[in-house]
């Protein structure tokens, strides 16, 4: 993620957090990618597959996965939006709606954060886990996907802060540019 020297410290830390989170998200997926494969490579040459090789890529490997990619993929501007009644607005009109939508996301996602550290917290006491080929324990990952939400909390701050000052951003920049 790209530093810009005019945007404030706090902007520039979200987006290095954001980062962080965005390469925990890789090498969830590279240890997913190796795990599988092993899995496989064993079940079919040598007839012994990886136990638990399901559980651990439902519950720990797809989760991290998504959930520590939310903030980079905010801070790309590359999460679905439905900007039907936005397209008719141009400039400062535009920059204002916008940041009212990311302002109700914030909300909501504050919202999630809040019942997932909840969740995360109830998970931890009970010490729960998966059981099948493996018993593989669940409540680590709901900690971790804490982190994920808050990455995307924090970063929908940065947004509205970009998009109400014209900052833009690596992908946003354009765009104001050409509403302006």
């Amino acid at each position: 993620m790209g530093e810009h020297k005019s945007l404030p410290e706090w902007i520039r830390a979200i987006d290095r957090f954001s980062g962080w989170c965005l390469w925990g998200s890789a090498i969830a997926c590279l240890i997913a990618a190796v795990h599988v494969a092993s899995d496989v490579i064993g079940r079919y040459f040598f007839n012994r597959p990886v136990n638990g090789t399901l559980e651990f890529v439902t519950y720990w490997w797809m989760p991290l996965i998504i959930f520590l990619a939310l903030g980079s993929a905010q801070y790309r501007n590359e999460h679905i939006r439905a900007t039907l009644l936005l397209d008719s607005l141009k400039g400062r009109a535009r920059a204002l709606a916008d940041a009212l939508c990311l302002g109700i996301g914030t909300l909501m996602t504050g919202v999630l954060v809040v019942f997932m550290i909840v969740e995360a917290e109830s998970s931890a006491r009970i010490q729960q886990a998966a059981l099948g080929t493996a018993t593989v324990p669940i409540w680590p990952i709901k900690m971790i996907a804490v982190v994920g939400l808050v990455s995307l909390l924090l970063q929908l701050g940065a947004t509205i802060y970009r998009t109400l000052t014209a900052e833009g951003g690596p992908m946003r920049s354009a765009e104001h540019a050409s509403q302006a």
